[in-house]
């Protein structure tokens, strides 16, 4: 039951296979825009960890295009969000409370978690 559930949410995924390339692209600049003007309306920080997390993920994308292979975008995704992760942190004002440290050790170590799980398929396997 669990392999026909992950076959059949597969074959709902966006991908080359069963979605346009201008529907792609569509949804990637509106996700852009949304991304950009909610971050605005918060603060520059918030600006500047949305720049450099929708930059990590258009690099990831021209990488792969360039090396006409998706295996590498993920853990460009997921050292993107390592980066984000670490500049919020450490651009926070002030000293950080313990309710924020542990927040912040909770997603460095579901970071960790994920970018081992990614790498450890792509390098493995070959493919996520």
């Amino acid at each position: 039951m669990l392999d026909r559930l992950q076959k059949d949410a597969q074959a709902q995924e966006m991908e080359p296979a069963n979605t346009s390339a201008t529907a792609f692209i569509g949804l990637s600049v509106v996700q852009t825009l949304v991304v950009g003007w909610v971050a605005s309306s918060l603060s520059w920080r918030f600006e500047v960890a949305a720049a450099c997390s929708l930059s990590g993920h258009w690099i990831g994308f021209v990488i792969s295009q360039v090396i006409k292979s998706d295996k590498y975008f993920d853990i460009t995704e997921d050292v993107t969000l390592f980066s984000t992760l670490i500049y919020i942190y450490f651009s926070m004002e002030g000293v950080p409370s313990i309710r924020q440290n542990i927040v912040f050790g909770l997603a460095f170590l579901w970071c960790v978690r994920l970018c081992s799980f990614v790498g450890y398929r792509v390098l493995v396997r070959g493919s996520d």
